[in-house]
């Protein structure tokens, strides 16, 4: 440190001669090196706010300086100095080399402009290297100048000048209409000496909002202004209130901002017949009813009930059979309290209810009417969608022949009053078009009703099919489109087939090898092709006859025959013989869809050896009986009837077996016309006459009563048939 020392005094005193000083000023927070003769400026926040600068004077002579006991200070009166107080007075302030003399200096403004004093404190310093010379004098001086702002907050409205304000001033806003904005420009000016500071800008209340506000803090120079605006807008009608606070350097500005809300600068009547009536913002002015063709009147007044002149740009009236007459030009200027009237009108052209816009200004107001009348509306509805008749035309959709395509037609009231329809019909004479569920006519339409009937659209062939539809005079052209329907696909028998047994009723069925799109019918025909040139009349179906008709629902395949069923039987009859089905196709409308070479159901009835049905003992006596045999024969023809008789265990039967010959009784039988009503059937009754050996029987003895049974079979070329045996009681 002490070299450090002598190395400044060494620098210091190259620097300055005779009497060197060191000056450190502390002024605002910050410390900077002055000099001797310089100026010291201070800027005050305002009037009576003190703006201080601590001197520190430090001595870099080598020998004393000694400062006189009292400084000078001249010029303003805003400046002081500690270093004039009385706690600092003495005879004199030696300072050694190095040693520091600390005073501090003050302005504290009365005014806002700007000051100027003069600071002087002399001193002497002893001759340098001992000597016995005079000492050498001097003067410590600083040139002081003061400056403060003046802060002044003022309102402009509009056009209007500015209105200063002071701190807890009011400012009145003009009535503002609800949702639109009235503003007022605030202003800081400085109108002092010195620089001043806006800290911060603080506004609230409902409504209100600040516009433009800059960066803060904001520094104003001398004669330099700040402007920002507060924006009323309010959303609800009645007074409002808000608080504007400005904090200036340390002072806080606060004003009140009132605003008042107006839903409307005008209130509004409505003159009926003369009858005056309030008419609210955003009412309803209603006409009621008005019959379609006639007119009706109101008169709408509206009055100024603002403070100021008012102006309404435009009266403006929407929809059709709506009117303003007698109205006056806009934009239209209304002193406070004044008032104007205008005539609006209502004459319907359709017989509907009307609700249209009236706005006068910014104020708004909902006008209705309702136009007395029917008006019918005609629509039509296909595959569940609804189609206005705005061309007078109905399409159907596009189909195939044989199917049937419905539209659902509907006559509505969309009028006021009710209507009435007296006829419908189409001009179609070959029932491709055709009407359904028509009501009960001359049918009453009421308002808002409706009555609906069906028109189905049948094509007989492929193409362009139209027509016309009308409804008390008014024509429709009714459209379709059919194209040929789809070919049938494959089908097949199922069930029985092949070589079939006779007297049996196997059972089939019918069925498409892929659905088909529309409903089918058709009929099952039989024929028969027997080996022997009769036709046996049992063969035929289960339902009667050899014709049957069956349907295939739309989208199906299985033939549904008259029973319900999907199968059906048919007897085999007993003649030998090949029995044909085969099927006919037609579409619901008789389009003929049968294959050229249809597919046939054939079933064989094989020509096979009799088959006997019945045996019985038809008649008996004491010596003799007569055997009935029942049966059939495929091939119609019959050689001879076996018979084996057995006794009981007491008898012995000297001949047990008989064959009976029936070749020329079975021919006859079976080339007579009874016998074609029976098929192959036949029946034969053969008597039997019993003795006893060794002669006659006795009268009283009963020799049948000693048999016990009879075996019968019957025998063809064929071979021989089946066995029966019959007891004998």
């Amino acid at each position: 440190m002490p070299i450090q020392r002598l190395l400044l005094l060494a620098v210091l005193g190259a620097m300055v001669a005779p009497a060197q000083f060191l000056v450190r000023v502390e002024q605002n927070g910050q410390a900077f090196t002055s000099s001797n003769g310089s100026v010291l400026g201070f800027n005050s926040t305002g009037v009576g706010q003190t703006s201080s600068a601590v001197v520190r004077v430090t001595y870099l002579g080598q020998t004393r300086a000694t400062f006189a006991a009292i400084p000078q200070l001249i010029g303003s009166k805003d400046f002081s100095t500690s270093a004039l107080e009385p706690v600092a007075l003495r005879t004199s302030i030696p300072l050694q080399p190095l040693e520091t003399l600390t005073f501090t200096l003050r302005y504290t403004p009365t005014i806002t402009e700007a000051a100027v004093g003069q600071f002087t404190w002399t001193y002497t310093e002893e001759p340098r290297g001992g000597t016995t010379g005079p000492a050498v004098s001097g003067a410590l001086a600083f040139t002081l100048t003061g400056t403060a702002p003046s802060l002044v907050v003022s309102s402009t409205l509009a056009d209007a000048n500015a209105t200063p304000l002071a701190s807890g001033a009011t400012v009145t806003l003009p009535e503002t209409l609800v949702n639109s904005n009235t503003d007022v420009t605030i202003s800081i000016t400085n109108r002092g000496s010195g620089s001043g500071q806006v800290n911060a800008i603080n506004l609230t209340g409902t409504g209100f909002q600040l516009l433009a506000v800059p960066l803060l803090p904001f520094t104003l120079a001398s004669g330099t202004e700040l402007r920002f605006g507060v924006r009323f807008t309010p959303r609800i009608p009645g007074a409002a209130t808000a608080s504007l606070k400005i904090t200036l350097d340390k002072t806080e500005h606060t004003t009140t901002i009132q605003g008042s809300a107006l839903l409307s600068a005008f209130t509004y009547e409505l003159l009926r017949d003369g009858v005056a009536a309030p008419l609210a913002l955003n009412g309803l002015v209603a006409f009621g009813d008005v019959r379609v063709g006639e007119r009706s009147s109101l008169v709408i007044q509206f009055r100024n009930v603002a403070t100021l002149p008012s102006v309404i740009n435009n009266i403006l009236l929407g929809g059709t059979g709506f009117s303003i007459t007698e109205g006056p030009f806009v934009p239209l200027t209304l002193q406070p309290q004044e008032v104007r009237t205008f005539t609006l009108n209502y004459a319907p052209v359709e017989p509907v209810t009307s609700t249209v816009r009236l706005l006068i200004g910014n104020d708004t107001f909902m006008v209705t009417g309702r136009g007395m009348g029917a008006q019918l509306r005609y629509s039509y509805a296909v595959g569940g969608v609804d189609v206005p008749v705005t061309t007078n035309s109905v399409s159907f959709p596009p189909l195939s022949t044989g199917q049937t395509a419905s539209v659902a037609f509907t006559v509505s009231n969309r009028g006021t009053a009710a209507g009435s329809v007296v006829s419908v019909g189409v001009l179609d004479t070959r029932g491709v078009f055709r009407l359904r569920s028509l009501p009960a006519l001359p049918a009453t339409v009421d308002p808002d009703g409706r009555f609906t009937f069906l028109v189905d659209f049948t094509p007989l062939v492929a193409g362009q099919a139209t027509t016309t539809l009308v409804i008390d005079g008014i024509g429709f052209v009714l459209n379709g489109f059919s194209s040929a329907p789809p070919p049938l696909p494959s089908y097949q028998f199922t069930g029985a087939s092949g070589v079939q047994q006779p007297f049996q009723q196997p059972s089939f069925g019918l069925s498409l090898n892929a659905p088909y799109p529309q409903a089918l019918r058709g009929v099952l025909t039989l024929s028969i092709t027997p080996e022997n040139f009769v036709t046996d009349p049992a063969v035929q179906f289960s339902t009667g006859g050899r014709s049957v008709a069956f349907t295939i629902p739309a989208n199906s395949r299985e033939a549904v025959f008259p029973s319900g069923a999907t199968r059906l039987q048919l007897q085999t009859g007993t003649v030998a013989g090949t029995i044909v089905i085969e099927p006919t196709f037609l579409t619901e409308n008789g389009t003929d869809l049968t294959p050229p070479t249809p597919t046939r159901l054939s079933l064989s009835i094989p020509r096979t050896a009799p088959v006997l049905l019945s045996a019985r003992v038809s008649t008996r006596t004491a010596t003799g009986l007569s055997i009935n045999v029942t049966g059939y024969a495929t091939g119609r023809s019959l050689t001879s009837l076996e018979f084996e008789f057995k006794g009981d265990e007491s008898t012995s039967l000297g001949t047990a077996r008989f064959t009976v010959s029936v070749s020329a009784e079975a021919l006859v039988w079976f080339q007579s016309a009874a016998s074609q009503a029976l098929g192959s059937q036949f029946t034969v009754d053969v008597p039997f006459t019993l003795r006893l050996d060794g002669g006659s029987s006795p009268p009283a003895t009963d020799i049948t009563a000693r048999l016990k049974s009879v075996t019968v079979r019957a025998v063809s070329d064929l071979g021989p048939s089946n066995t029966l045996q019959v007891a004998i009681q």
